[in-house]
């Protein structure tokens, strides 16, 4: 069973990009791709990893990976925090 459908998905990327303008700022001077942003905005939101595996049909362990691969993008990668923890306070 799915939590979310793709559409509450992408809304509610958009949402996080509303509210969160500074953090859509920092996403984009990071030129991360749309899917990486909109992942990004849903860690954001405070969705766990089961959450977002559940959204993305994915195993967690793959949400641990995606998450390790952001921060290497993002250029946090010896950064000792999780990307939930970097995320929240932008």
């Amino acid at each position: 069973m799915h939590l979310l459908s793709s559409e509450s998905v992408i809304s509610s990327g958009n949402w996080v990009s509303l509210v969160y303008t500074s953090f859509s700022e920092f996403l984009r001077e990071k030129e991360l791709s749309d899917k990486d942003s909109q992942f990004c905005c849903l860690v954001k939101s405070g969705l766990s990893t089961f959450e977002l595996a559940e959204i993305y049909c994915v195993s967690e362990s793959a949400i641990f990976k995606r998450k390790q691969k952001l921060k290497e993008k993002l250029g946090l990668k010896a950064d000792k925090r999780t990307l939930d923890e970097i995320v929240q306070p932008l």
